[in-house]
């Protein structure tokens, strides 16, 4: 038996036979010069056939940069492209897993995409693959190595036992695991999963895949700084605009309460003369009650400037200020602290620690909250067990808050209105309908959104923010 190695593994073994006689020491010579020489033959071909299928892979990277460089957005071609990267890497599958953080700081991570030769199995709609929290599944030397931009591959039946389990059921025999940072972070990972047979890569494919990796990264950084640059332009458009209408608001509010008071001062005048005119009574009914009505609009029109010279004072000092979420539901839940203390609402919040920031005007922040968190307290003036909780989810790159009551509901009809000016779904001695409108208004300066969902005895208004970095 004579054995042949490359770098002084095993690589096969021939099997010679002598009946007769045995093999003399100059023939054992020969047969072991045979062998090294096979072992050079094998390492030589091995050390070609890795370059050929690095360039390979090199050839397809060039390829999907050239995609991902005309793409205006990375994500409309990536599927493209790790299409082109799994075939040319000759894997079962190619994907793309990103990361995020739970509120407890735990890393997740979610499978975005994933290609698969003709007859592999596709794990795109594994529910296991969603919301992956490495260290809970046993996969601490992932985010250890992987974090330092280390790659991770092999054969599955070498790794350690607690990694196999999750790798097996998806009938992967080898996987190459490597790294997407973007802007300095751990973003996420690009993998390759062989099914067929175990395949042991060489360091050139590696770092084939590797390069992979940048050109991706790379692709998902310029998107990532084009949507900073377009909100840092937009914040600064709506900062001079709302800095005007703030001016334009206070004088328009001025100019109305002027002659309001004198509207006003005249209908207190009127009364008692209604009241001692000597005339028919239904007549004299008929009078104090459009005069009554009249109070109710002076009110009303109180209210709205009121509103207009909150708005306005707001932007007397416009800086956008980088504010953790948990400092920012405080100051909101304190201003309405007196409105929850009064009632027996029962207020829930949710755990607010190491709580992640977000860039904002604060003044004009706090108060989309307050006006979510007063118009959950109106809904439930009615409800026998009233309950209002502010609840708080996040990403890797947004942060959700949300006001949730148990009140009446909206109905279909005004929730494709709620954001429409003085459209309000109170009585009209409540409040005055700009709220939601002013909220929506401040939340496009922050390039936030708003959304409603509500039906009989749940509503939640749901903010999105995006992280600060």
């Amino acid at each position: 038996i004579i054995p042949i190695k490359n770098r002084d593994l095993l690589t096969d073994l021939v099997l010679i036979f002598r009946r007769d006689e045995e093999f003399s020491l100059d023939e054992l010579s020969q047969l072991f010069f045979f062998s090294n020489s096979a072992g050079d033959i094998v390492r030589r071909f091995q050390a070609e056939e890795n370059l050929r299928k690095r360039e390979k892979i090199l050839e397809a990277v060039s390829k999907c940069s050239a995609v991902l460089l005309r793409a205006p957005n990375w994500q409309d071609k990536i599927q493209s492209v790790i299409s082109e990267l799994g075939s040319s890497a000759g894997v079962s599958r190619c994907y793309i897993f990103k990361n995020k953080y739970s509120l407890d700081g735990s890393i997740l991570t979610d499978q975005l995409c994933e290609w698969c030769a003709p007859g592999v199995t596709p794990q795109i709609n594994n529910p296991d693959l969603q919301n992956f929290d490495y260290i809970k599944n046993g996969y601490k030397r992932w985010v250890d190595l992987l974090s330092l931009k280390i790659p991770i591959f092999g054969c599955v039946k070498d790794f350690p036992e607690q990694e196999r389990p999750a790798l097996t059921v998806q009938n992967i025999k080898s996987i190459a695991v490597v790294p997407i940072f973007v802007l300095g972070e751990w973003w996420g990972l690009i993998g390759f999963d062989e099914c067929f047979e175990e395949r042991r890569w060489s360091s050139s494919e590696i770092y084939a895949l590797s390069t992979a990796s940048e050109i991706i990264a790379s692709a998902i950084e310029r998107s990532h700084i084009q949507e900073i640059l377009f909100e840092q332009r937009t914040k600064l458009e709506s900062i001079e605009k709302l800095s005007s209408l703030g001016l334009m608001a206070s004088g328009i509010a001025h100019e109305i309460n002027n002659p309001l008071a004198t509207i006003s001062l005249g209908v207190q005048n009127i009364e008692p003369i209604i009241k001692k005119l000597e005339c028919q009574e239904s007549i004299k009914n008929n009078a104090l009650h459009i005069l009554e009505k009249v109070k109710r609009n002076i009110g009303r029109i109180e209210n709205i400037i009121k509103g207009i010279k909150v708005f306005a004072q707001s932007n007397v000092n416009f800086k956008f200020e980088s504010c953790t979420v948990d400092n920012i539901i405080n100051e909101a839940v304190e201003i309405v602290s007196d409105r929850i203390n009064s009632t027996k609402i029962k207020f829930t919040l949710p755990e607010l620690k190491n709580s992640v920031k977000i860039e904002v005007i604060p003044v004009l922040f706090v108060q989309v909250i307050v006006n979510l968190l007063n118009n959950a307290i109106d809904a439930v003036q009615n409800v026998s067990e009233p309950h209002i909780s502010v609840e708080l989810s996040e990403d890797r790159d947004l942060v959700y808050i949300s006001v949730v009551d148990n009140g009446v509901g909206i109905s279909p009809e005004a929730l494709s209105r709620i954001t429409e000016p003085f459209f309000t779904t109170k009585s009209q001695n409540n409040r005055l309908g700009l709220g939601l409108t002013i909220s929506k208004a401040i939340l496009d300066i922050h390039g936030g959104k708003i959304k409603c969902e509500s039906k009989q005895g749940r509503t939640k208004f749901t903010i999105t923010m995006r992280r600060a970095h």
